[in-house]
């Protein structure tokens, strides 16, 4: 600060104070002046790109509204006016003035309001070249005067709280907003200045340890953290040169080199490796230049110790070798690591608890730290004496030693030795020189070897890694010591089971036991006692010693050791010729059996153990050798008498074993046959005598002769494959695999009957004790397990043995009911006689072994699976019921049906069948009445008409719509059906012989049969086209099917919709026929038979009316309702009127709801739906008149309306005296049609495809139709009176809209008046009040005393500042809020402001004249403004007024977001309509053109979602074809009831407004404007609108709409 504790910047941050003068006297009246002046000059840069460039990687968060830049040069002038001199000081600035945001969310209300915004302003000192320079005492912090010094070297001005002494910045929330703004502006200011630039941080950067001690700056840590925060800020943009001059990095990616750290071991290049570029390191000189020493960290310990591994791998001249020794390095980097450590351990322990943590990672780098995934190896760096290898402190386990310790050295010169060959000696002298080494070594408690380090080095000799020799004898006598000492498996006891083992290899290397199980190229050289020099894994390739290779017994040894130990053994893929390899193992074996050496086979049986379970595909590969080979019997075996696979043969004690288990000895009669049947069935094998393989040989072992044989048996059994011991599991095998195959190529020489009599003649008479033996042990060898074991051999044979007799699968049923079992009893199968399996394995293994019954029969009914893809199957048949269905009745159907085939009766249906058959069907049927399982669908085999078969199914979950069924002839009930369908379904119906049998199941569901009469009813269509074509009287046969489907009991099947229509049309068509004809001949019999068919009609044919408005269609018969005249007054309830809905096709009603006639409300008549009139398109013979194929459009339109009439529908005109009329867009299109039938019925036939088309056959018949309907309808005179009374309403509507219309507008002018006149006095008041207002501050003002005003000179007096005027004020502070909003406002209103300036000249008293331009002025930093407030509006211009409202408005009452739907509906909806509007236009051009199906079926949707029905978004199957129809003409022809849960129809409000739409002001009945606008819709509420107006304003609105009436939410809508 200055003495007089100003500072001439502030002039910088202060507004319209360019200049200050401080005058200053003493106590003998010298004064001396100073004077500060601010020459300030804007700099003119481009903003926006400066904005897009920095600001978004610098200004996050921060939102700038305004950046200026200024060149600032304070002048300070200093005069004495006793000594008459004066001495000027310049000083230079850039300066930087923000205007940002204080919060970032108040960015889109800032210009709306100033407080929002806050001012910081930095400025830079510069030198005359405005090169950047540093003040020796800082710059001050100003809160536009100064506050402060806290050693920054810049200049900081802001908005800042100030304490009440104003000496410092309160610790507040705001000034702390205000400090986190300047870091990042900082920072933006320099790098967007040309004149700084990224070179200009150092020289404004304060010194932390300097704003720390600093005195002046006791403001608590604000300051030191500001200073904190501007150095992690310029981090990323701050570049210091690095060592490897010229480069320059960032300052947040530069670090100190420590003191201690050579250059040579760790350079710049190291480091940016080992960080990837992060971190550098600084030149120092730099550093000290830029006073960067105290702000630059020292680069971490961890970094460093990464770069001395980087550069121990860089200069390492030997690699790690297999045996895993380490590597030397050169003498002068082994120097440098351990003199940085060793002065880094000093640091770090003269540093106390904060060096701590360097120690550990010292710790860490030398010894080693904990067992983690991402720990690192320690250093190895230690010299060894005697080698110029280096190792880790601990390497393996074994500590480092400085030497031989005397417990050693006691022991003996052979102890000394030892050690010195095993144990790691610290080198000092290759460390001479370095400084504190012994300090280090203590610190990682390096002492002599003792005896415990010995033993523990020794257990490591043949250690991976560590091991000393490669010579296979030494580990082999290892191994064999390791042995003596009490260790079953040698050196992997004494080691470790977990510990890697050196083994010996060829070539003289070595490998890991651990790799022997890891790499499968490991190998020995030999296999089985056998020499062979593996191919595929000759890298690894064990030594063998010189003492195991003396004898093939010491090999064995050998190769048992090292496979049972290491689990190495000979490649299997390098076994080339098993044949080879096993003809000499056989002829080892045989040389071991003649010298009696049983040792050699007992570790041969123990090498085959080990072999058949890590490589049994070796012992498969031998036998595989030795299956067809003569060699066994060349050495071992005796020669069989005929050649037989060893794998189906067995050893004599394998024969004796099964006699002894099925209790056979030699007191049984049948013990030889059965010894010599068995020898002969399994084939025994025989050793050759060992007397006669070595005669001669006279060196023998110690062993006998029966324990060498019983080892040959044994290995012979493993390498040949015969049986050698049996065990109860093998009888499953024994009887179904080999005496099974057996007896029955006995039973077939024998050519018998019975299985259980082959073999020889005692064995014929005593095997069942020994076969059943064998039968019930098969079964109960190991409880329910033996049943999994024995169903796949059963399975093989295809049956079962109970005992000594043996039963096919197929004659076997497990489940059995005592009617269905007496039947199979007595008619069999065509294998034999039935069996129940189940009360058979009962008799033969007894009530106590129930749960293998159990497990049995699980098998015997649903199989066995054996894996994913393989599953045994069941019995053929497991119960009696699928016994009968499947097999019993098709072999006796067959045996029926080929004897009635053959028969001399050619008649199918008098046919009858044997006795046995109908005992089957009975059952069946029995069993169908009281339940047949669900599990399946039992199809029945039957005899259809035609005496060919066919299968009637029985299934509770079938779909009787979708199955095929089979018809039940029943001529008591349905004679015509039957005698109709035996005639033209007899494939489809079941004999009629065997019809009684089924009719107690006929009515079930689950079974698919159906009677004549439902046929004739589901096939109704194609039925009356058969029956039509049977006979000559096809009409009357279909009056008699119609009569019986009609007046039949049977209601299982209704007819359909689509059966009625075709009925109906038929019914119509005949009756049309018929009348042509009466009118034609003329004759009493035509009239007769007119009138029959129309009673016919009446009672057989169901009629359809629209009921309730024309939505139901009600269908009943004419005879069941009453039918009153047409010129009837009759009141009764129960009739109705039912009138003409339809004309040429066309609908003539709009609305029909809330009509009534004579008391009862009518119905309708029905159109012809979509489905019938395809049929046109159908070419048919023109002989065929009696169906709709025959007929084209047109006449069948008038067919049907003609029809209607003749059945009792009343015409037009009998609503239209009602007040009815038809709608008025049909009635040209019914003239027009009418002309277009004239024009063809007189010969005068266009060819336009717009025309009608009528076949020439039906034009006879449309002629008389056609006059017979105008007759009866007057439709022309009746069109003509309501085109008349249409004319006259809408020249009577279009009177009264003009009358509301010029009452409206005269409303509104009044309105309009009133309502100016009222705002006129409002403006006028509220510029009175603030006139009175005014007056009274500038009075107040007066009365003040003027305490800012400086204390003038003697030559100077300053004046009073002014009073603010309030007119400029308001304006300059509106126009400062809203930014160039009332420039806008003007320009774009200037009808308004013409009108506003009339205003001002008819009320001149409204504005102040007199009023000086707006200046606020400053004095002690307070301003003096004017508050704007919202009664100030009231002076602003109209256009700049009315858009702004007069009160704050009210909130408005939204409703929720608009529902939405899925965007996959509406493409689905949106596909509809496209798809049914193209085949809408493929359709033929004409007047009558229909709906397609598609279109109907999106109409329906749209039109129910609109009007809110509950059915909109149903699935669109849920209305048929005809009711999509009905519906579709309801929306579009009419009007329908706005019903909600029941309420009354839709009630228009009655209202001024109610003929013309609120939105467009155009009359709601005027036609000529609905191709624009639309017809008019009414919503929930009543109101009316046209449907293009409705639907932009609901398209337009982003929530949900409303009413712009009334506001109601409910904006469900229907046409009017």
């Amino acid at each position: 600060m200055h003495d007089n504790d100003f500072d001439g910047l502030s002039l910088a941050f202060l507004k319209n104070l360019e200049k200050i003068t401080f005058v200053s006297s003493s106590k003998d009246r010298a004064s001396t002046t100073h004077e500060y002046h601010m020459e300030r000059t804007p700099v003119v840069f481009d903003q926006e790109l400066e904005h897009y460039a920095i600001a978004g990687t610098v200004l996050k968060g921060i939102v700038i509204q305004r950046h200026d830049v200024f060149n600032c040069t304070i002048v300070e002038r200093v005069s004495e006016e006793q000594l008459s001199r004066s001495k000027e000081i310049r000083r230079h600035y850039r300066l930087h003035s923000y205007s940002v945001l204080k919060f970032k969310s108040d960015v889109n209300s800032a210009r709306e309001n100033l407080e929002q915004t806050m001012q910081i302003d930095l400025a830079y000192p510069v030198d005359e070249k405005s090169c950047p320079r540093r003040m020796d005492g800082g710059e001050l912090v100003f809160a536009y005067l100064p506050v402060t010094a806290a050693g920054f070297g810049f200049a900081i001005n802001a908005d800042f709280k100030l304490v009440a002494s104003r000496q410092e910045v309160q610790d507040s929330h705001p000034n702390l907003v205000i400090l986190g703004r300047i870091p990042p502006l900082f920072v933006h200011a320099i790098l967007s200045d040309e004149i700084l630039g990224e070179d200009a941080f150092p020289f404004y950067l304060p010194d932390i340890d300097a704003v720390r001690k600093e005195a002046r700056s006791g403001g608590g840590r604000k300051w030191f953290d500001l200073g904190l925060a501007l150095h992690r800020e310029t981090a990323s943009w701050l570049t210091i040169p690095t060592e490897d001059e010229p480069e320059k990095a960032k300052r947040r990616n530069v670090v100190l080199r420590p003191p201690h750290l050579s250059s040579a071991l760790v350079s710049n290049g190291t480091l940016k490796a080992v960080t990837g570029g992060e971190m550098n390191f600084a030149h120092a000189c730099a550093v000290r230049n830029m006073n960067l020493e105290c702000c630059i960290k020292e680069c971490p310990i961890t970094t460093v110790l990464y770069c001395i591994r980087l550069e121990l791998e860089r200069t390492s001249i030997a690699r790690k070798s297999d045996a895993g020794t380490c590597a030397t390095l050169r003498n002068d980097i082994l120097l440098d690591v351990w003199r940085y450590l060793s002065a880094e351990y000093k640091r770090a322990k003269s540093q106390g608890a904060s060096g701590q943590q360097n120690i550990r990672e010292i710790t860490k780098a030398l010894i080693g730290g904990t067992q983690s995934a991402d720990s690192l190896e320690p250093l190895r760096i230690f010299p060894i004496r005697g080698s110029t290898t280096l190792r880790e402190h601990s390497q393996h386990g074994v500590p480092l030693c400085l030497d031989i310790g005397n417990q050693i050295k006691d022991r003996g010169d052979f102890a000394t030795r030892l050690a010195e060959k095993v144990m790691p000696l610290f080198d000092t002298e290759r460390l001479k020189g370095v400084a504190g080494l012994e300090e280090l070594l203590q610190f990682m408690r390096l002492h002599d070897a003792t005896l415990v380090e010995l033993e523990g080095q020794i257990r490591y000799l043949f250690r991976f890694g560590l091991h000393i020799t490669v010579d296979p004898d030494d580990f082999w006598c290892s191994f064999r010591y390791a042995l003596s000492l009490g260790y079953a498996n040698g050196l992997v006891d004494l080691v470790g089971s977990d510990v890697p083992i050196a083994l010996p290899l060829q070539g003289s290397s070595v490998l890991s036991s651990k790799d022997t199980r890891r790499l499968s190229q490991a190998s020995l050289p030999c296999i089985l006692g056998l020499h062979r020099r593996p191919i595929s894994a000759s890298k690894y390739v064990l030594a063998i010693p010189r003492s195991a290779s003396v004898s093939w017994g010491a090999m064995i040894a050998w190769e048992l050791s090292m496979v049972k130990t290491f689990g190495v053994s000979y490649p299997r893929a390098d076994v080339s010729d098993h044949k080879l390899l096993s003809s000499e193992l056989l002829h080892a074996i045989s040389d071991a059996r003649g010298a009696k050496d049983a040792q050699p086979l007992q570790d041969l049986v123990e090498l085959f153990d080990v072999y058949e379970q890590r490589m049994g595909n070796l012992v498969v590969g031998l036998r595989s050798d030795l299956e067809s080979s003569h060699v066994p019997e060349e050495c071992l075996l005796e020669k069989r008498p005929a050649f037989r696979p060893f794998s189906q043969s067995c050893s004599p004690s394998y024969i004796d074993a099964i006699l002894e288990f099925t209790e056979l000895s030699l007191l049984d009669v049948s013990f030889h046959a059965i010894r010599d049947f068995l020898g002969e069935a399994l084939g025994v094998l025989c050793l050759k005598s060992s007397n006669n393989m070595h005669e001669g040989n006279d060196t023998c072992g110690s062993a006998t002769s029966d324990e060498c044989d019983l080892l040959t048996w044994d290995l012979a059994s493993r390498l040949l494959g015969f049986r050698q011991c049996f065990q109860s599991s093998d009888t499953a095998w024994l009887l179904y695999c080999v005496l099974t195959p057996a007896l029955m190529k006995g039973e077939e020489n024998a050519n018998t009957t019975c299985v259980s009599t082959g073999g020889s003649a005692s064995f014929k008479i005593h095997h069942k004790p020994f076969l059943s033996k064998l039968a019930k042990t098969a079964f109960t060898w190991n409880g329910k397990e033996s049943a999994r074991v024995l169903w796949p051999f059963i399975c093989d044979v295809g049956g079962f043995w109970l005992g000594s007799g043996f039963v096919a699968l197929n004659r076997c049923v497990w489940l059995r009911t005592e009617e269905i079992w007496d039947t199979l009893q007595m008619t069999g199968c065509r294998d034999g006689p039935i069996v129940d399996a189940q009360a058979a394995l009962i008799d033969l293994l007894g009530r106590e072994q129930k749960h293998i019954v159990d497990a049995i029969g699980h098998f015997c009914i649903r199989g066995l699976r054996q894996n994913k893809t393989t599953k045994l199957p069941s019995l053929p048949f497991p119960s009696d019921l699928e016994m009968m269905i499947d097999n019993v009745l098709p072999w006796i159907l067959e045996c029926d049906l080929e004897k009635l085939a053959g028969g001399v009766n050619r008649n199918t249906i008098s046919q009858n069948f044997s006795e046995e058959i109908i005992q089957c069907y009975r059952s069946i049927v029995y069993a169908a009445l009281s339940g047949l399982p669900s599990h399946r669908r039992w199809k029945i085999p039957v005899a259809n008409g035609l005496l060919h078969p066919i299968e009637v199914f029985i299934d509770r979950r079938t779909n009787r719509r979708l199955s095929d069924l089979f018809i039940l002839p029943d001529s008591d009930n349905w004679p015509e059906s039957t005698a109709f369908c035996l005639r033209h379904f007899s494939s489809e119906c079941i004999h009629p012989t065997l019809t009684p049998f089924f009719y107690p199941i006929a009515d079930r569901q689950s079974v698919g049969l159906e009677t004549p009469c439902a046929r004739v009813k589901q096939t109704l269509r194609h039925c009356m086209r058969l029956a039509y074509s049977d006979i000559q009287s096809g009409t009357d046969l279909i009056w008699k099917l119609v009569s019986e489907i009609t007046n039949s009991g049977d209601a299982s099947i209704e007819l359909s919709d689509e059966s009625k229509w075709e009925l109906l049309m038929w019914a119509a068509i005949t009756c049309a026929t018929k009348w042509l004809r009466m009118k034609e001949e003329g004759l009493p019999e035509d009239a007769s038979h007119y009138q029959e068919t129309l009673s016919r009609v009446r009672q057989l044919v169901p009629f359809v009316e629209m009921t309730s408005g024309g939505r139901n269609e009600q269908w009943s018969f004419l005879s069941q309702r009453h039918l009153p005249a047409a010129d009837s007054s009759a009141t009764d309830s129960s009739s109705h009127i039912m009138i003409l809905r339809t004309l040429f096709g066309f609908e003539l009603w709009q609305s029909t709801e809330g009509i009534e006639l004579f008391g009862s409300r009518p119905s309708f008549t029905a159109s012809i739906p979509s489905f019938i009139l395809n049929y046109t398109q159908i070419s048919l013979p023109e002989t065929d008149q009696s169906f709709p194929e025959a007929f084209d459009e047109m006449s069948l339109l008038i067919i049907w309306e003609w029809f209607v009439m003749e059945m009792g529908a009343q015409s037009p005109s009998v609503l239209w005296e009602t007040g009815m009329p038809i709608v008025e867009w049909v009635r040209p299109r019914i003239r027009a049609t009418e002309a277009s039938i004239r024009n063809i019925l007189d010969g005068h036939d266009s060819h336009d495809s717009t025309s009608i088309h009528v076949r020439h056959s039906n034009r006879p018949l449309l002629k008389a139709l056609l006059a017979n309907i105008l007759d009866r309808t007057h439709i022309d005179l009746l069109m003509q009176r309501m085109d008349a009374a249409d004319e006259v309403r809408r020249e009577a509507a279009a009177r009264e809209a003009e009358a509301r219309r010029q009452e409206r507008i005269a409303v509104q002018e009044r309105r309009r008046l009133e309502a100016e006149t009222r705002r006129r006095n409002r403006l006028r008041e509220r510029a009175r009040e603030q006139l009175e207002s005014e007056q009274r501050m500038r009075a107040e003002l007066e009365d003040q005393d003027d305490t800012a005003t400086v204390r003038p000179g003697r030559n100077s007096q300053i004046s009073p500042p002014p009073t603010p005027p309030l007119i400029p004020s308001l304006v300059s502070s509106f126009r400062t809020m809203l930014g160039n909003q009332f420039s806008a406002a003007q320009n774009d209103d200037g009808e308004q402001d013409e009108e506003h300036e009339s205003e001002q000249q008819m009320e001149p008293d409204l504005v102040h004249q007199d009023v000086p331009s707006a200046r606020a002025t400053e004095n002690d930093g307070v301003t003096h403004g004017v508050e704007l407030s919202f009664e100030m509006l009231s002076l602003l211009p109209p256009a700049l007024l009315n858009r702004f409202p007069a009160s704050p408005p009210a909130p408005v009452s939204r409703h929720t977001e608009a529902p939405v739907m899925r965007q996959s509906l509406v493409k689905g909806k949106l596909i509809r309509f496209l798809a049914g509007m193209r085949a809408y236009e493929m359709q033929p051009s004409s007047d009558t053109r229909r709906l397609p199906p598609i279109l109907t079926e999106f109409v329906v949707w749209a039109g129910d979602f609109v009007s809110g029905d509950g059915s909109a978004g149903a699935g669109d199957n849920q209305r048929s074809s005809v009711q999509s129809e009905r519906a579709a003409q309801r929306y579009l022809n009419q009007n329908a009831s706005m019903e909600r849960n029941g309420a009354s129809r839709l009630v228009l409000l009655d209202d001024d407004d109610s003929d013309h739409c609120c939105i467009c002001f155009l009359g709601l009945h005027d036609a000529s404007v609905y191709d624009e606008v639309g017809e008019p819709v009414a919503t929930a509420c009543g109101h009316c609108f046209h449907a293009v107006c409705l639907a932009r304003l609901m398209e337009s609105s982003e929530t949900d709409v409303w009413c712009p009436l009334c506001r109601s939410g409910d904006m469900a809508a229907r046409f009017v």
